[in-house]
């Protein structure tokens, strides 16, 4: 048989075997009456236990279980929540009072008759003493500048290192590299 034959004489099979039945159907249904009909099973009053029954008892004993810890492991998150809300709020008062300090020396630095901020990176000198001298270097800075003094504002503390140790990859040894001390802003006036 062909393709298209076979699927026309499967199509067709099929077709007859539905009809048998639906035939069957309609003539078992007109050949009884309402007496000959089956009543339904009468109602038990035992109840008999099935799969569901069991998974929902499951369900329930595993929650009864859970609760316990669930309700422990609530509480301590809230203490944890109590706790790091304390810390937040200590850091909010430290971060004000480092912004109000920062704030009010800003306000004495515009209070100053004729001040100004100056920004430059030179390299301060080193005192006798073997502490860096940027004093002097915000002095000379400010008067290259046409003002009359200055001071030194801000610093950056660094390493003056041989290019050796850099390009060695190690770190370097005491006292291989000298600290040095870098002028980052001044105040002249």
């Amino acid at each position: 048989m062909k393709r298209g034959q076979a699927t026309s004489f499967m199509f067709a099979s099929g077709a007859l075997a539905a009809g048998i039945f639906l035939f069957a159907g309609l003539a078992g249904a007109q050949e009884m009456t309402p007496a000959q009909r089956p009543s339904p099973p009468p109602a038990s009053n035992t109840y008999q236990s099935g799969m569901l029954d069991g998974v929902r008892r499951w369900f329930k004993d595993s929650f009864s279980r859970l609760s316990p810890s669930a309700d422990s492991a609530r509480g301590t998150l809230a203490s944890w929540g109590e706790q790091a809300g304390g810390a937040a709020k200590e850091a909010a008062g430290a971060a004000r009072q480092a912004g109000d300090a920062a704030k009010d020396a800003a306000d004495a630095v515009a209070r100053l008759p004729n001040s100004r901020v100056v920004e430059a990176r030179a390299r301060c000198m080193i005192a006798a003493n073997g502490a860096p001298d940027c004093r002097t270097v915000a002095v000379s800075l400010c008067k290259a500048k046409g003002f009359g003094s200055g001071a030194s504002l801000e610093i950056q503390a660094t390493q003056k290192c041989p290019a050796r140790v850099w390009l060695s990859g190690r770190a370097p040894d005491p006292g291989e590299c000298a600290p040095q001390a870098i002028l980052l802003r001044a105040v002249c006036q």
